[in-house]
C-alpha cells in the first residue's frame, strides 16, 4: 500500500506537471478554458498509461478489461474535470484569482480525487 501511494503520489506529480505545462503552454495563445479542458485530455491520457501499468499494476491486456478500466478511469476523471473547469473558472471570475494560482490550489484536491477513484472503482481488483 505504502509504495502504491508513492508511485500513485510520482507519477500524479508527473500528470500534474503534463497538465500545467499543456495548460500554459495553450493559455499563452487561447482562452483559459479551452488550454485548461485541452490540458486536461493530454493529462488523462498519460495518467491513464501510468495508473494502468505503474501504480496500480494492472496487467491485463484484455482489450474488454482495457475498454472496461478505461471507460472507468475516464468516467472518474470527467467527474473530477467538471471540479476543476468549475474550481478554476469560480476562482479567476468570481474570486479573481490569477488563473496560475487557482489552478495550483485546485490541483490538490483533483489528485486527491483522482487517487480514492482511482483505488475504489478503476483498479479495485489488483
Amino acid at each position: 500500500m505504502k509504495k502504491e501511494l508513492l508511485s500513485y503520489l510520482f507519477f500524479g506529480v508527473c500528470t500534474t506537471a503534463v497538465n500545467f505545462i499543456t495548460y500554459f503552454i495553450l493559455d499563452s495563445f487561447t482562452d483559459y478554458r479551452i488550454a485548461n479542458a485541452l490540458a486536461w485530455l493530454v493529462s488523462v491520457l498519460f495518467a491513464f498509461v501510468t495508473n494502468k501499468i505503474w501504480v496500480f499494476k494492472s496487467r491485463s491486456c484484455r482489450i474488454s478489461v482495457i475498454f472496461q478500466e478505461l471507460c472507468a478511469f475516464t468516467g472518474g476523471r470527467i467527474i473530477s474535470g467538471l471540479f476543476d473547469m468549475g474550481f478554476l473558472i469560480a476562482a479567476v471570475e468570481w474570486i479573481h484569482l490569477d488563473g496560475g494560482l487557482a489552478k495550483i490550489l485546485d490541483s490538490v484536491i483533483v489528485v486527491i480525487l483522482n487517487y480514492i477513484f482511482s483505488k475504489l472503482f478503476v483498479f479495485r481488483n489488483q
